[in-house]
C-alpha cells in the first residue's frame, strides 16, 4: 500500500479510497516506512516515550496536606485543583499514597448532633399536640385527618378523627383531654394553622394553659406524638 502510487502511478487519494483508510493515515505509515522500513508498520505501543517524574517538594506536600485538611477534597479533586490553579500534575496515586503515608487517606467522619431525650416529671405539665393525615377511606375522595394530644409523662393520648383540619376539631380533642384528664400547664405543636389561630389561642389564655410552638424543620422537639403517629400509620 505504501509503495502502490509509485508502483501504479495512482494518486495517493485513489490509493486511500482502495483501502479503506484516511489520507492522514496513509502519510502516518509512510512515515515509518521511511524512517524504520517495514519493521516500522508493525502495531506500536501506546505508551509515552518519555514519563515526566514530578518530585513532591516540602511546599507541594504541605498543599496537598492543606487541600485534605481544610477543604477534605479527595485524591482526584486535589489532582484537579493542583493543575489548574499551581499548574502541577501529580498522579492520583501519588497523592494517594503521601496522604495515606500522614494517615489521612480515611477522614473521620462528623457524627450528627445526638439529641438529648428529655420528659417531664409529673404528668400534664406538658402535652404535645399533632395532626396527621390526609387519610383517605377505599373508593373515597373525602380527606381525613388524626388530631392527637399525648402527654409527655405519661404518655396517655386522647385521638380523634375528624374530616377538616380546623382550629374546632384541635380544641374538640384538647377540650376531651381537659375532661378526662384535666387542664395541662403548656400545650406544644408544629406550628399547624390549626394550632395558631386565634380561637385556639384564646382557649389557651382563657384557661391559664401555656403555648409552646416548636421552630420549623425540628419535629424531633415533639418525639412522642411523632412516634405516636407512625404506630397509627402503621395501623390504618
Amino acid at each position: 500500500m505504501i509503495i502502490e502510487p509509485e508502483r501504479s502511478a495512482k494518486s495517493i487519494s485513489d490509493v486511500c479510497i482502495a483501502f479503506g483508510i484516511s489520507r492522514e493515515t496513509w502519510y502516518k505509515w509512510k512515515r515509518r516506512y521511511d524512517v524504520y522500513g517495514v519493521d516500522g508498520l508493525k502495531n506500536q505501543s501506546r505508551k509515552p516515550h518519555n514519563i515526566k517524574n514530578v518530585k513532591v517538594t516540602e511546599e507541594l506536600e504541605k498543599l496537598v496536606l492543606e487541600l485534605r485538611l481544610n477543604n477534605r477534597f479527595g485524591p482526584m479533586r486535589i489532582r484537579f485543583r493542583l493543575k489548574r490553579k499551581y499548574g502541577v500534575s501529580l498522579g492520583t496515586k501519588t497523592i494517594y499514597n503521601l496522604l495515606k503515608r500522614h494517615k489521612l487517606n480515611v477522614l473521620a467522619v462528623k457524627l450528627k448532633r445526638k439529641y438529648k431525650r428529655f420528659e417531664m416529671k409529673y404528668p400534664n405539665e406538658l402535652v404535645q399536640m399533632d395532626t396527621k393525615g390526609p387519610f383517605y377511606l377505599k373508593a373515597s375522595r373525602t380527606k381525613h385527618y388524626f388530631i392527637h394530644v399525648i402527654d409527655d409523662c405519661s404518655r396517655k393520648v386522647v385521638s380523634k378523627w375528624c374530616n377538616r383540619r380546623t382550629s374546632e376539631a384541635a380544641l374538640s380533642v384538647l377540650k376531651e383531654w381537659v375532661k378526662l384528664h384535666g387542664k395541662p400547664n403548656k400545650v406544644m405543636h408544629d406550628g399547624g394553622t390549626e394550632f395558631t389561630s386565634t380561637d385556639f389561642k384564646n382557649f389557651l389564655i382563657l384557661n391559664g394553659i401555656k403555648d409552646k410552638q416548636i421552630p420549623k424543620g425540628y419535629p424531633q422537639e415533639q418525639g412522642k406524638v411523632e412516634a405516636y403517629n407512625k404506630i397509627v400509620i402503621a395501623s390504618y
